[in-house]
């Protein structure tokens, strides 16, 4: 795993996180692999992580789309994600696939998630539990089979309960939601507590991240060997 040459450090935590990669890369999630957030402060590597877990992961020999949610227009993002028919709006003179179908098993990384509008967030939790897209101006659905790796500036959970961002999306990338997520926390000082239920940081290292660990009934995403109930 030469890509984890990338994280520079020889100390104890920094290995111990290498090896958390190492077993997120290596776990067996079929043809669904899980649902992954980046989170932490602006200049922590959240997209050197994100082209890490992709090199590494289960559609690495897929392409690797990388958005950055918070450089695109509100009107330009939807269709830039999800393509659009001709004729769907003015000046769509020709259809065109979306980002979605540009990473079609491969992997789609969504930066600054937290800025996606409520209609998006909508759109986003069908594509994660259908990997299906449905284009602007399109009455059919089609095949969008794609790793969904997104990041933050902002703590989602809390953004879910002052009602900033959708509940539901945001549990389908919490820790606590069964095996279709995983979740990486990137900050200048991790505090020993979480705004998730039953998850805490767990490592700390120089380039500041630390993983967040699952509840006990799941696989354990920390410095020590991991264990399945």
């Amino acid at each position: 795993m030469d890509e984890l040459a990338g994280l520079v450090g020889a100390s104890v935590k920094l290995e111990a996180v290498r090896q958390s990669i190492r077993r997120i890369v290596a776990r067996d999630f079929g043809q669904r692999p899980p649902a992954v957030l980046i989170q932490g402060e602006t200049g922590t590597g959240k997209g050197l992580v994100a082209r890490i877990l992709h090199r590494l992961g289960p559609r690495s020999r897929g392409a690797f789309v990388d958005v950055n949610c918070a450089a695109i227009p509100e009107t330009l993002l939807e269709s830039e994600l999800f393509g659009f028919e001709q004729g769907a709006f003015t000046d769509a003179r020709r259809a065109k696939a979306g980002l979605f179908q540009a990473a079609h098993r491969g992997t789609i990384f969504l930066d600054e998630i937290g800025l996606l509008s409520e209609g998006l967030q909508a759109k986003l939790l069908k594509v994660i539990e259908e990997r299906t897209v449905r284009r602007l101006g399109a009455t059919r659905l089609e095949s969008a089979d794609v790793w969904v790796i997104s990041a933050s500036n902002t703590d989602l959970a809390v953004a879910a309960r002052e009602r900033r961002f959708r509940a539901d999306l945001a549990w389908r990338f919490s820790p606590s939601c069964c095996h279709r997520s995983a979740s990486v926390m990137m900050t200048s000082s991790c505090s020993p507590s979480s705004s998730w239920p039953g998850c805490a940081p767990t490592t700390v290292y120089p380039r500041n991240v630390c993983l967040r660990r699952r509840p006990p009934a799941f696989a354990r995403i920390s410095g020590q060997a991991t264990s399945e109930s």
